[in-house]
């Protein structure tokens, strides 16, 4: 049936009513790991033990042209690959990391 909508079915509001999803979630690491699979597309198997040195700063997202923080975690048969997300998470994930002494 979800194949078989269109764009214009969908609520305007979608993405605001899912944001505030996240936003409801109380435990901040909770909302951060929510924030990274739901923005970055990362597995929990991916997120949860996040290194100083996998932060790879900010970039332009090649998709979407807009400024992104990235972070290269490893994933499904050791392939590497890059999450995207916002600017607000990203800054988030490096002050959790710089305060577990970077893990």
């Amino acid at each position: 049936m979800l194949a078989a909508m269109q764009a214009a079915d969908w609520p305007a509001d979608y993405l605001r009513w899912e944001m505030a999803l996240l936003e409801e979630i109380g435990n901040d690491e909770h909302k951060l790991a929510a924030a990274l699979q739901y923005e970055g597309g990362g597995r929990i198997s991916e997120i949860s033990h996040i290194e100083a040195e996998q932060l790879r700063g900010r970039q332009v997202d090649p998709v979407t042209g807009e400024e992104r923080g990235v972070v290269q975690v490893k994933g499904k048969g050791g392939l590497v690959r890059d999450l995207f997300v916002s600017p607000e998470t990203y800054e988030a994930l490096s002050a959790a990391v710089e305060e577990n002494d970077g893990t």
